[in-house]
């Protein structure tokens, strides 16, 4: 895979995403997450050694994310939420990413299961990861992604009650993290 990695930023052929996709997306790989969080961790590692941009690897990113189906994205989403620790630019960079595959997807569906990714993992027990937090603090606070008037932020009054709260409760000013 590292190798349809490399030839992609080079060449910047979508065969190649095609590839990476098959393999995510083969049954011997599907459930078991070390191909998707090596994926997520390699591109990562040349990003943060400035071998490319952020913004490629976002495209690169999202356009993974697009080719994959309903179950496979979930644990693909997962990968790079795992992520999101401890402030650092290793956790900006997933952070940011993952603001940007909600904003640039277009498929309700995907913004549906990155936001269900975050709220799950701040709606167990604490404490939450700084990253997780301030990634669904900024999804929820900044009008930019429109994320109350989602129509999944209001199946069931739960669920708009918990998105309401951050957006009361939490800092007044949330680009901590993110100076979009």
């Amino acid at each position: 895979m590292k190798d349809y990695i490399d030839n992609y930023l080079v060449s910047r052929d979508s065969s190649y995403i095609q590839e990476i996709i098959n393999k995510i997306k083969s049954a011997e790989n599907r459930s078991n997450g070390v191909l998707t969080n090596s994926l997520v961790l390699y591109i990562a590692e040349i990003v943060l050694v400035g071998q490319i941009d952020q913004r490629v690897y976002n495209e690169f990113l999202l356009a993974i994310l697009n080719g994959l189906d309903n179950e496979t994205r979930k644990y693909y989403i997962n990968a790079v939420a795992n992520q999101l620790r401890y402030p650092n630019s290793h956790t900006q960079l997933f952070s940011c990413a993952l603001l940007y595959m909600f904003s640039e997807c277009k498929k309700p569906i995907i913004e549906e299961q990155i936001a269900r990714v975050l709220t799950e993992r701040t709606s167990a027990y604490r404490p939450h990861p700084w990253g997780v937090l301030i990634t669904l603090i900024e999804l929820v606070k900044n009008p930019r992604y429109e994320f109350l008037k989602k129509p999944f932020t209001h199946c069931s009054q739960d669920i708009e009650n918990y998105y309401e709260k951050i957006s009361k409760n939490f800092m007044a000013d949330s680009d901590v993290l993110h100076n979009n």
